[in-house]
């Protein structure tokens, strides 16, 4: 160890050169470091969405989806396989266990569904396979709105010119649209004209997909050349469409009306109280959350100033959250280092150790950063967490080292470089055993495995990079520093320390004797050892059985992020316009609680997409981000209370949730408190689940309550005589084809636009033909023997049924779902027991 040390202080320039590239990187990391709110600590999941066109819920659910989920649980690594049903689609996730890669678990699901493709029925479209991971949420969303401009124009730009340019700043790697309605050009014909003209509707289909398509007919080929002979379409104009023959001096024109629509979507978005297209922006995993946003950010400025005619606005950011979980951490670490100065000077009464101290402080920290920049670990809470914890020990290092220099310079008389010399040779070997021996006991955590490693894992690992980075400090920066500093004789420095060491002296003395004379009664008598064991036994047993059972347990403490989750369920069947009527009114509420910063909203979900939206038309959602908790009066849980009485005075509303959002510990948590109930029969769950509702409404601390889904769905089962079917000479699935048509129209083609998404050319009945079960009811089916009204063949009778069907782990399921304002988990879970 002499000999070391003997080299470190023969070589400054080169050990200052050493720890300047250091100091250098931890200044270029802590600038460029990536910051996140929370480590990932998602577990590897897949999800499935499978089409499947004119079938309900219950069907999917039963001749789809059971056997696709009794297939996927064959996979390796597999933790659950869970999945929500609702009419012609389902949404089926796998969630592996920690350690299996995405590309292996998306690889693995492609070829369980190959498998099991030949059971399933042949008309089922091909799934779309989605990755969920950290990256799948929005790192923000941008809402476009216009004065000037409907919302399908708006959509239209956003999809054909918007999206691309988002799409090409770096770390961009997806960017979902939302809301606004997609524009289609309408063919619209009378049900009961095309019964007069004896037409029916899958006639008239199949000859407009026949004049609308393009055909390739072959290769011709001689000794001179060869050329391709193809037909293209040449309607791309409404007067060419309109000149289709039909039949014998009958145009398409003459049956239709040919004209642009916006068809009622399934889906609408309110952005900062407009409406709006929103812009879902996801990052990849290799970039920073904060990166991409103030890429986006700069991009949005940009694109403003080309579109003059739209308003951008961001709606959603995590930036806000991190920023002000990184500087308050940051904050901290600043206070802490300010009190363990105060306190290492209370102790040392010295000004110049406490120089060397202060000196070291930021040349560990900036080690330690440049260590956690080489090795990928980003800035969060827990990682940050990590680093104030560091503090104290590593300020252990620093102080043994100074002060032992310290006592062979001041008490000893030695000459300074060898006080240094022998001071640090003397305690090297100490420190570093001590420094062992702390990294040792805390490195078991980097593998116990599971939910604790991933999560308190990088922790861990700041805290060994801080250690490493204090013991290299303390024998190399503290010695050559030490050299200088605690020589110095400057009369005002010793005064300062002479005056402070009366002080220091008095109260260490206090607490020296006290310990030493504690220690010396142990020793001469027996009982009063035993006495002291008894003594902390006892403060032990308090703690572990009064203190912690009061204080509570949590896995991640509520945070007043500033963000409020709204949820509002009207009543079933409730059409778009009358939600989005309510809507604007609790859109009212929000703005009125608190000081806002923005609102995303929206209704209804649209197809493949799933970092925004979600629920059926009767169903609302917002997101409201209020201020930091700095510049309101009210916290946010007084801000809930206030937005969950006042939402619940407005008409139609079957169920309000009000919960705050932003500081979840793993994104797959649904609330608070979840209670699954498992079962083979869905209205035997649904009423255990009413029963496991109301007790959970008189939990202390539950402040919300609700359900994943509702048996009271108002439905229209129709029930067809197979005789009768026969007797005509048509098929169930043939009548239920043509109503399929007539109800939901039918795509048979597109309208091209040079440089931008085609048109889709739709061709349905007019909108108040089938609007009622009356019409419906009446409405001719074709048959081999003419045209037969739909009622000739059965009824058509109301029922009620779940709006989703969920399951998991094989089983039909049910959700009950507490939410709670700032109680603590532990509490709550004893309470509900």
């Amino acid at each position: 160890m002499s000999s070391l040390v003997s080299k470190i202080l023969a070589r400054p320039y080169f050990i200052f050169s050493f720890l300047a590239v250091f100091v250098s990187m931890g200044i270029y990391g802590y600038i460029n470091i990536k910051r996140d709110l929370f480590p990932n600590s998602n577990r590897p999941e897949v999800a499935l969405i499978v089409p499947s066109p004119s079938m309900s819920a219950k069907d999917i659910a039963s001749t789809i989806v059971v056997p696709i989920e009794k297939e996927l649980y064959t996979l390796e690594k597999v933790r659950r396989v869970y999945s929500s049903t609702n009419d012609e689609v389902s949404i089926i996730k796998v969630e592996f266990e920690y350690g299996k890669s995405m590309a292996e678990a998306i690889s693995d699901v492609k070829n369980s569904f190959d498998a099991i493709k030949r059971t399933l029925p042949p008309e089922l479209p091909e799934p779309i396979i989605y990755k969920i991971t950290q990256t799948t949420a929005p790192v923000m969303v941008i809402g476009v709105s216009s004065p000037h401009l409907a919302l399908e124009e708006i959509r239209q730009l956003s999809q054909d010119e918007i999206k691309i340019k988002l799409l090409k700043i770096e770390g961009v790697s997806n960017v979902e649209l939302f809301g606004g309605y997609t524009k289609e050009l309408r063919l619209e014909v009378s049900k009961k004209r095309l019964d007069t003209l004896a037409i029916s509707m899958e006639e008239l289909l199949v000859l407009l997909r026949g004049a609308l398509k393009d055909y390739a007919i072959g290769v011709v080929e001689n000794d001179q050349e060869r050329f391709i002979l193809k037909s293209t379409n040449t309607h791309e104009s409404i007067a060419n469409l309109g000149a289709i023959a039909i039949k014998n001096n009958l145009t398409l024109h003459d049956i239709a009306k040919i004209r642009f629509e916006v068809p009622l979507g399934q889906a609408l978005y309110y952005g900062n109280a407009k409406p709006s297209v929103a812009l879902s922006i996801q990052r990849s995993s290799d970039v920073g959350v904060l990166d991409v946003i103030e890429r986006v950010e700069s991009t949005m400025k940009e694109l403003q100033a080309e579109y003059g005619t739209l308003h951008f606005e961001i709606t959603d950011s995590q930036k806000s959250i991190i920023e002000q979980s990184t500087s308050n951490m940051i904050e901290g670490l600043r206070d802490a280092i300010i009190m363990s100065m105060l306190v290492v000077f209370l102790f040392l009464a010295s000004v110049r150790q406490i120089i060397v101290v202060f000196l070291t402080i930021p040349m560990v920290y900036l080690s330690t950063i440049a260590l956690m920049y080489l090795l990928g670990i980003e800035f969060n809470v827990i990682t940050l967490t990590g680093v104030i914890l560091a503090l104290g020990l590593l300020l252990d290092d620093t102080v043994v080292v100074v002060e032992n220099i310290e006592r062979h310079f001041s008490e000893l008389k030695k000459p300074i470089r060898l006080a240094v010399h022998e001071g640090t040779s003397e305690i090297m070997f100490a420190d570093f055993s001590g420094t062992l021996t702390t990294m040792i006991a805390i490195s078991p955590i980097l593998f116990v495995g599971d939910y604790p490693q991933t999560v308190f894992g990088p922790l861990i690992g700041v805290l060994l990079l801080a250690l490493i980075a204090s013991y290299i400090v303390s024998i190399t920066f503290v010695p050559l520093i030490s050299l200088h500093v605690l020589a110095w004789q400057n009369p005002i420095i010793k005064t300062i320390e002479a005056w402070f060491t009366r002080f220091s002296h008095v109260f260490n003395r206090g607490i020296s004797d006290f310990f030493v004379q504690a220690y010396e009664k142990a020793l001469a008598k027996r009982w009063v050892a035993l006495s002291y064991i008894a003594v902390l036994m006892v403060l032990f047993g308090v703690s572990l059985r009064i203190v912690m059972p009061l204080v509570g347990q949590e896995l991640m403490p509520a945070m007043d992020t500033g963000t409020v989750r709204i949820k509002v369920s009207l009543e079933d069947n409730t059409p778009l316009a009358q939600t989005e009527v309510i809507l604007k009114e609790v859109l009212e509420k929000v703005q009125k609680a608190a000081p806002l910063v923005s609102t995303s909203a929206w209704i209804g979900a649209e197809a493949g997409i799933l970092g925004i939206g979600g629920g059926t038309t009767s169903q609302l959602s917002v997101i409201a981000n209020y201020v930091n908790r700095f510049e309101r009066e009210l916290s946010i849980w007084k801000i809930q209370e206030g937005l969950r009485q006042e939402i619940a005075t407005l008409g139609g509303i079957k169920r309000v949730e009000v919960s705050d959002a932003g500081a979840t510990a793993l994104a797959s948590i649904k609330a608070n408190v979840t209670v699954t109930l498992m079962g083979e029969d869905t209205e035997a769950l649904y009423a255990k689940a009413l029963e496991y509702e109301e007790a959970m409404k008189k939990t202390q601390g539950v402040v919300n309550t609700s359900k994943t889904w509702d048996l009271y769905t108002k439905t229209y089962d129709m029930q067809l005589d197979q005789a009768k079917l026969a007797y005509f000479g048509v098929t169930q699935e043939q009548v239920y084809r043509q109503l399929n048509i007539l109800i939901k129209g039918v795509n048979v083609g597109s309208l091209p636009i040079q440089n931008t998404q085609a048109i889709p050319i739709k061709l349905s009945i007019e909108d108040n033909e089938l609007n009622s079960i009356e019409k419906l009811s009446a409405v001719l089916i074709t048959t081999k023997l003419g045209l037969v009204p739909l009622s000739t063949f059965g009824s058509i009778s109301e029922r009620l049924q779940p709006d989703t069907i969920t399951r998991e782990n094989l089983f039909y399921t049910i959700d009950v779902l507490g939410f709670r304002e700032n109680i603590s988990i532990s509490h709550l879970n004893a309470n509900f027991d």
